[in-house]
């Protein structure tokens, strides 16, 4: 979040920021194999929280959209709501990206943004 998400909206500067919220990157759903934890999207809530704040007046909309697992879609629901509400979560803290993953990310996107 801080090394591709702030750079790219800070470069942008939207007017709005629109999240899809999904949770198909959970650890325990079946889809995927991204491994966030259910804290990951409370802690990831408030980074675009806060940059909706700085940079759009805090003009921000969530959408849920998906998941396969339904335990793991209500407990991060209340990680967001939590995150939106300035409360504090509950669930144990996640692990940290690995450096390769953002340094690929980054790659990718090196030809449409500037970093």
């Amino acid at each position: 979040m801080q090394e591709i998400f702030m750079p790219l909206t800070e470069q942008f500067k939207p007017q709005v920021i629109a999240v899809s919220a999904g949770f198909d990157a959970h650890q325990k759903d079946p889809l995927t194999r991204l491994g966030l934890s259910t804290s990951a999207y409370g802690w990831i809530t408030k980074f675009v929280k806060n940059q909706s704040e700085e940079l759009c007046g805090g003009r921000t909309v969530f959408m849920l959209e998906g998941g396969y697992n339904l335990d793991v879609i209500g407990d991060s629901n209340v990680e967001v709501v939590k995150a939106l509400t300035g409360k504090e979560s509950t669930s144990p803290p996640s692990r940290a990206p690995t450096p390769r993953v953002v340094e690929e990310v980054k790659d990718t996107l090196s030809d449409y943004w500037n970093f």
